[in-house]
């Protein structure tokens, strides 16, 4: 407990720094928007650090003193925590330029030396089969490009006892999400104005006309009629497999034709991420075990301490209470070969 409390000082007191104007830089960051709401007051950084520590509390024996992946690590902080919780090492991966910029400053501003910041392909990072003592993914695997081959390379990289810990809101469990993300993908594949949907922020444009950009782009003589199919046919495609695809389909070869259909999930050809897979959490138990993972899935509650009693009771009952609009955390240990 006293490593606990410590940690929390620890963490407020940089939350509290990001205020101070000279570190008002930092808010230009995309990562910085996951911060931004826990720095209003420190009942708001309390609650934050409160919402960090439901995600680690069933592994909290297994961070002192090992190393960690942070698969996923968007801003930085929960890196920052597990190092102030008495990790040996964290490596945080992430696949954007401006989250790894984000991390490093933050790591930085925090004055810590054991976390180690890579930029990366997760899944790709794991084929390495670097030993580690644990691998957190939270609020990420929904983004992977390949989530089963992170899976695969969480197996191979965890010793037996090793833990994975996966927390996600995209529960596809829960009919209410499920309605919500189907809307979200719709209006970043198809619908160019900019609006707010479901609590995501929406630019300019959207993916159908960013693949129209790169055909044109890449392909300067192509009709405008010829930009607009091959845009439409080159569906959840990055840069790359879109510039594939349209020189196939240049030769009349159309084995690459992908075509958008509402519920299908779409990907940002500007960086190859997923927007926000739904992910069904006892499916994903059911996959860990087969990777020979011992697995429990969680419906989670109020992170707060004060409501301890409901969020016992809440997880106890995940079995129905997944069902609601609530993320979930699936909490994994690799078992010994037989």
């Amino acid at each position: 407990m006293a490593l606990i409390r410590e940690a929390e000082s620890r963490f407020i007191e940089l939350l509290n720094q990001l205020n101070e104007p000279v570190n008002r830089n930092l808010q230009k960051y995309q990562g910085f928007m996951y911060l931004r709401p826990a720095l209003t007051s420190v009942h708001t950084m309390k609650k934050y650090f409160d919402s960090k520590m439901s995600d680690i509390r069933y592994v909290i024996d297994s961070i002192e003193g090992n190393e960690i992946y942070d698969a996923g690590c968007g801003s930085g902080s929960f890196s920052i925590l597990l190092s102030y919780l008495g990790a040996k090492k964290v490596i945080a991966v992430d696949f954007l330029d401006d989250a790894i910029v984000m991390t490093k400053k933050l790591v930085e501003l925090a004055g810590i030396k054991n976390v180690e910041v890579v930029k990366g392909d997760i899944a790709e990072i794991l084929k390495q089969k670097r030993r580690v003592d644990g691998i957190f993914s939270i609020e990420a695997i929904s983004h992977y490009r390949n989530y089963k081959a992170f899976l695969r390379g969480a197996a191979e990289c965890l010793g037996p006892g090793c833990f994975l810990v996966i927390r996600d809101g995209n529960n596809a469990a829960s009919k209410s999400i499920r309605s919500k993300t189907y809307e979200i993908w719709d209006h970043f594949e198809r619908n160019t104005f900019q609006c707010t949907i479901h609590g995501h922020q929406k630019g300019d444009g959207c993916y159908l006309k960013m693949r129209e950009a790169i055909i044109k782009e890449s392909f300067p003589s192509l009709t405008i009629e010829q930009i607009r199919n091959y845009a439409e046919w080159t569906f959840a495609y990055s840069r790359d497999n879109v510039i594939k695809a349209v020189t196939l389909f240049l030769k009349n070869d159309v084995s690459m034709r992908s075509e958008y259909a509402f519920a299908k999930c779409p990907l940002d050809p500007s960086t190859d991420l997923y927007m926000e897979y739904l992910i069904n959490p006892y499916e994903l138990k059911k996959e860990l075990i087969e990777l020979g993972f011992e697995s429990s899935v969680k419906s989670l509650g109020p992170v707060r301490r004060q409501f301890f009693l409901i969020r016992y009771w809440w997880e106890l009952l995940s079995a129905i209470t997944i069902y609601t609009p609530r993320p979930f955390l699936l909490i994994a240990r690799k078992q010994c070969p037989n």
